[in-house]
């Protein structure tokens, strides 16, 4: 799948497929200002960050490493991992974007929200609960994150200990295997970084 996370004082993203990965890293990040974030992949063409449009870092080879850590779950705002050595994000997130298919085919076909491929737009607007609304996710919140006036709208605030949101176990989707990601996956957000540790 697909990792996004903040170390050593730069914003990583890492693709693994089977034993295939990819990692590419940003060093510019301040907090308190909002960010276009998009991190895609495509199986032949590697792993792109882009912020505010323009990209920050490409890997079009990979490496060989076990994909042994980590698992098929979805989060927001936590690791893929059993969190022994990761910390917790603070920042606010809005309007998250995934779509099954690489930036430039998106781009390409004029950004397709017409039924193929597969678009998950989550706005984060509101909640009920613990659970983030959303018409076909079923997005669990985890220690109280709240919605607060974000980006566009309402945001989703981590406050950097152990809030997160978890859209489950998606091993049956491209979210959480990328051997079922044909044409590439596409990620984007906007994000506003709270503190970086």
């Amino acid at each position: 799948g697909i990792k996004i996370y903040y170390k050593d004082g730069e914003v990583m993203a890492e693709a693994q497929q089977e034993m295939n990965n990819w990692q590419v890293g940003w060093d510019n990040p301040q907090t308190g200002r909002w960010y276009y974030l998009e991190v895609t992949w495509h199986p032949d063409k590697g792993l792109r960050m882009l912020i505010d449009l323009e990209e920050v870092a490409h890997a079009s080879d990979n490496a060989v490493r076990d994909p042994t850590e980590g698992n098929t779950n979805v989060y927001v705002g936590r690791a893929n991992t059993d969190m022994r050595r990761e910390n917790y994000v603070a920042a606010m997130v809005d309007e998250l974007e995934m779509c099954y298919g690489d930036r430039e085919r998106l781009v390409k076909f004029g950004f397709i929200p017409r039924g193929r491929p597969t678009f998950y737009n989550i706005d984060m607007d509101a909640k009920s609960g613990s659970k983030l609304a959303h018409s076909s996710l079923d997005i669990s919140l985890f220690n109280n994150p709240s919605i607060v006036s974000g980006k566009i709208a309402g945001a989703l605030s981590l406050d950097g200990m152990n809030q997160y949101a978890s859209l489950g176990d998606q091993r049956a989707t491209c979210l959480g295997n990328l051997d079922r990601c044909r044409h590439g996956l596409l990620l984007a957000t906007w994000v506003r970084p709270g503190q970086l540790q």
